[in-house]
């Protein structure tokens, strides 16, 4: 692309993000947003960061992703249920891992405003929305130490398809 002096847009940014994301390729991931978005100035919209945050959540790396979903809610971007949804599993993911105030701020504000994105949501979407709701509050209600297994935590389609479902160590916590 760039010897031959092909210019890169948004879609084919979005397309090759989500290649790295479902082969898990994290560190490809960067180098595409790196190449593109910052060396070849490709604006990026939605997709392209739910693809890269997606890319890094598959390969297990929560805390990355929800860095990158934290960019995309600083754009004041269109966003939706599909946000709403991943965001509050990096959410839980990652205030189980390290449970500190900024964590817990994170987990409030996708609390709030996440009933307003889910109104285009699909029945699937909003079943996820509400299993991960209930999971929330059980997290909140236990507070600074969550009692949760983290087995209990994998509730989202995108988490069920990540490497973390397989984290048999983590499965046997109390």
């Amino acid at each position: 692309m760039i010897a031959t002096n092909l210019r890169p847009n948004e879609v084919v940014l979005g397309g090759l993000l989500n290649c790295a994301a479902e082969r898990l390729d994290w560190r490809r991931a960067d180098i595409l947003w790196k190449l593109l978005v910052i060396e070849r100035h490709v604006p990026p919209h939605f997709l392209a960061y739910m693809a890269y945050a997606k890319a890094h959540f598959l390969a297990g790396r929560p805390r990355a992703a929800l860095s990158i979903m934290d960019s995309l809610l600083a754009t004041k971007c269109a966003l939706g249920y599909k946000f709403a949804v991943d965001y509050l599993q990096c959410c839980l993911l990652v205030l189980h891992a390290s449970p500190s105030r900024e964590n817990r701020q994170r987990l409030s504000r996708i609390l709030k405003i996440g009933p307003a994105l889910m109104e285009s949501s699909s029945a699937s979407g909003r079943l996820y929305w509400n299993r991960l709701v209930d999971v929330a509050e059980r997290m909140r209600s236990t507070g600074q130490n969550p009692s949760l297994r983290f087995a209990e935590l994998i509730v989202s389609y995108l988490a069920q398809q990540s490497v973390m479902k397989d984290w048999t160590h983590l499965k046997e916590e109390s």
